[in-house]
């Protein structure tokens, strides 16, 4: 009779154990939960070494934590640190291609153009209809004077969305660059259509026409 009693309240405290560690796992689910919302908030505030220090609270960090703190450390310009989050993301998960792409525009930063190429074709190997892959792959083939591969990826991007005014600029800049301005007007002008108060947009565009007055005249 004891030794039941005894066993019944090993029982008991087993139970009670378990609830215990499964209320415990609850609010540490909570807490993390609350902590990445947290970060969120203050990465869109552009808060981003306020987010940095709250997603170090975090005990388990996500492939999309680390690439969230990867982001932040790039906009910070802390490229090498940034490097490092988007590796440990893509540890995690080799398939990230938003990780790929952005480990790709810090390689290009850094002029690492070749490896920089490299990162933006295994993001579109993972996922073709990243317009951001197209359009990096593009102005990093533009800085290595790859005008015309430069210009197929704009067309590849416009094919995805055909209203990206950031597209639309690439284009433009690079048909002007090989002086085809008429063609890159025409790029500045769609834009513009779609954000006619841009005034970056009508900067460029004035100083295109007056580039294509300069070469009718000569």
């Amino acid at each position: 009779m004891f030794l039941k009693k005894k066993l019944g309240e090993i029982k008991l405290d087993l139970n009670a154990v378990i609830l215990f560690i499964f209320l415990l796992s609850v609010v540490f689910i909570f807490i993390e939960y609350s902590l990445g919302k947290i970060a969120l908030g203050l990465i869109e505030k552009e808060e981003y070494e306020k987010a940095i220090n709250v997603y170090r609270l975090l005990i388990s960090k996500t492939e999309k934590d680390l690439f969230n703190i990867g982001f932040c450390f790039t906009q910070n310009k802390e490229y090498q640190k940034a490097l490092k989050y988007y590796d440990k993301a893509l540890k995690i998960n080799p398939e990230y291609a938003e990780a790929w792409n952005n480990k790709g525009i810090i390689l290009k930063e850094l002029k690492k153009y070749k490896k920089a190429l490299k990162c933006y074709n295994k993001a579109l190997e993972i996922n073709p209809e990243l317009i951001e892959a197209w359009n990096n792959k593009g102005t990093t083939l533009q800085e290595l004077g790859k005008y015309e591969e430069a210009l197929e990826c704009y067309n590849k991007a416009l094919e995805i969305n055909q209203k990206s005014i950031e597209t639309l600029t690439y284009k433009g800049i690079t048909l002007s660059k090989i002086g085809k301005y008429k063609k890159a007007l025409k790029c500045f002008d769609k834009a513009l259509k779609i954000d006619p108060k841009n005034k970056l947009l009508h900067k460029t565009k004035a100083a295109l026409h007056k580039k294509l007055k300069n070469q009718e005249k000569a």
